[in-house]
């Protein structure tokens, strides 16, 4: 644990706090896990990374991969996914929406690939059908006061209201990449997959938020 920042801080519902391991390469692939107390099938997998741009930070956002388990050591265990290649961008969440339809209790977040460092602000385990939610998640950035970003009844369209002086609605998914872009209030997303993505709203403040786009 590098400077006090201990494990719970990954899961207190706090995005300021952080988890870290050792500084400086002193554990090459750490881990964070979690007991759930109980096995439970696992819907999504949520990771916020530590709000820090800096080498070091950068390096904990890949090369890591989500184990689950029924040990308490991982002796045997599942990979649900991983991350490898050029780290997310610090400002969105990172998401894995797990197939394995398996029962666990332990979940572990493994540095793979002598990953020298992994810091962890919150990790959040969704029960399977818990994924349908809509939040607004950045923090650190101009507040949108009465701003309201909601699917209409068929889920085909995605709609931007309350929002003073509204410019312009860039649409990402979970890897950065951009989908979709939009002039308009009330923005065509039909031909997007099931997945989450980031809506990056602009106007005279602006608001980056993020929705799962559920069939």
């Amino acid at each position: 644990v590098f400077q006090g920042n201990g494990a719970v801080n990954a899961v207190d519902g706090n995005t300021e706090t952080i988890w870290a391991n050792a500084k400086g390469g002193v554990d090459l692939n750490p881990y964070w896990q979690v007991d759930l107390e109980k096995a439970a099938r696992i819907g999504k997998i949520e990771f916020i990374p530590y709000w820090n741009n800096g080498a070091e930070a950068k390096s904990s956002r890949s090369n890591f991969a989500i184990w689950a388990s029924n040990t308490e050591d991982f002796s045997e265990h599942a990979v649900l996914g991983e991350k490898t290649g050029e780290p997310f961008p610090y400002w969105i969440h990172w998401f894995l929406d797990v197939t394995d339809t398996t029962k666990y209790r332990y979940i572990r977040m493994q540095g793979t690939n002598n990953n020298p460092l992994l810091i962890v602000a919150e990790a959040r385990v969704y029960a399977w059908k818990d994924t349908s939610i809509v939040v607004p998640v950045v923090k650190n950035k101009p507040v949108i006061k009465n701003f309201r970003l909601s699917l209409d009844n068929t889920g085909k369209r995605l709609e931007v209201a309350g929002l003073e002086n509204f410019r312009f609605v860039d649409i990402y998914d979970i890897a950065g990449r951009l989908v979709l872009s939009s002039e308009t209030r009330l923005i065509d997303v039909e031909g997007l997959k099931t997945g989450t993505y980031y809506v990056d709203v602009r106007g005279k403040a602006y608001q980056p938020q993020l929705f799962v786009k559920v069939k």
